[in-house]
């Protein structure tokens, strides 16, 4: 796919827009970092970038993720608690 080809997605889902506008900018990151490494750096400097604001962003999209859920999980109210295993008696 062309990297200068945008392509728009109408959604009405709040966590899900957030989590692709910060895809978006994260790629246009990553091919900025790649796009002004030297020669012979470009992986090395992917990769570097990746690592670190890859797991940015996947936090943020598991925090956006939860956010969105969190006021349908305290509707439903908490899980019923489990009963304590029975300690073996031998």
């Amino acid at each position: 796919m062309d990297p200068k080809v945008t392509e728009t997605s109408a959604t009405d889902d709040r966590a899900e827009a957030l989590i692709v506008e910060q895809a978006r900018v994260f790629a246009q990151a990553l091919l900025r970092v790649t796009s002004q490494a030297p020669d012979g750096q470009v992986l090395a400097r992917a990769e570097q970038f990746i690592l670190g604001e890859g797991r940015a962003f996947l936090r943020r999209a598991l925090q956006a993720s939860l956010e969105a859920e969190a006021p349908a999980l305290e509707k439903k109210g908490r899980r019923p608690a489990r009963a304590p295993a029975a300690a073996d008696a031998t």
